[in-house]
């Protein structure tokens, strides 16, 4: 898919690439968006991220733009995250 790609309102609909490099989170996006975070930064903008991405989902259920989530979705991205960290972790 077209990682420029918009939705009807403008939003971009490709979700951004991130990558872990020499200590450091890079984070690849639409339009030309390039960000270097310390692993700290990383955490916390991807609970800031992950809060707003429920809160605007909530938002367009109620205004009839999106079905409900089911609950394993809600939750997915989430754990699957700390998992993965987790496991890297227990290799070192």
């Amino acid at each position: 898919m077209d990682r420029q790609a918009k939705d009807a309102r403008g939003a971009h609909i490709e979700p951004s690439e991130v990558e872990a490099d020499d200590g450091q989170v890079i984070v690849d996006g639409p339009d030309g968006v390039a960000v270097t975070l310390t692993p700290d930064a990383a955490i916390e903008t991807s609970e800031r991220l992950l809060d707003a991405g429920f809160m605007a989902q909530g938002q367009n259920v109620e205004a009839g733009r999106a079905k409900p989530p089911t609950r394993k979705q809600q939750t997915q991205g989430r754990s699957a995250a700390r998992a993965d960290a987790i496991d890297s972790t227990d290799a070192d």
